[in-house]
């Protein structure tokens, strides 16, 4: 099985948290979207595609000290109360400290200010850029859309039109957003090929 859809009605909302806080032991990646439980789980190529950016994000933010970063476990909530959770994501740290401190151990009530979502073998780019302008459309002010198979960026800006990059040749930039972060996209897909 690689992916798995339950369907349940609006009330389980209130216990998605309890929901995954019982079953964290799974190999799966939990999300609640559209009254609809997705579990799915990633191929190890994707996995090692998934831990090399999450470590550029990370080691990038303990020097820039711009706030949180969050790996694929980490979900949202959501103003309309979806729940989503990205391949990873990063909030700034003036944003996450109005968050109660209680809200932070469950599903946060904030919409990042950078998501990331990777491609893998069983996800549809269709369903993935659907995604990517729900997360836009609550206030997300940079996404990137990485395509490890088709070898192609897609790169979502507040208020601008989506950039698709055609290649792994160069470097994709945190821009204004995460000013500074660099993240060689070549050199990351050669490691994952050896």
């Amino acid at each position: 099985m690689e992916k798995m859809t339950l369907h349940l009605p609006k009330s389980i909302q209130v216990m998605f948290y309890d929901f995954c806080v019982a079953n964290r032991d799974l190999p799966f990646k939990f999300e609640l979207y559209e009254h609809q439980i997705i579990i799915s789980m990633t191929g190890s190529e994707t996995e090692i595609f998934n831990v090399a950016i999450i470590h550029a994000l990370y080691s990038w933010n303990l020097l820039s000290k711009y706030g949180k970063v969050f790996g694929n476990g980490g979900a949202f909530t959501m103003p309309n109360g979806k729940i989503l959770s990205p391949d990873a994501a990063a909030i700034a740290l003036v944003r996450w400290a109005k968050i109660p401190l209680e809200d932070r151990k469950k599903f946060a009530p904030i919409e990042p200010d950078f998501v990331l979502e990777i491609r893998s073998q069983t996800d549809r780019i269709a369903d993935l850029k659907k995604k990517m302008e729900l997360w836009m459309s609550f206030g997300v002010l940079l996404a990137w859309l990485i395509d490890p198979i088709e070898e192609k960026i897609w790169v979502y800006k507040k208020n601008s039109a989506t950039v698709c990059i055609e290649n792994f040749d160069g470097k994709i930039t945190g821009e204004d957003v995460l000013v500074g972060l660099e993240i060689d996209l070549k050199e990351v897909f050669l490691s994952v090929k050896l």
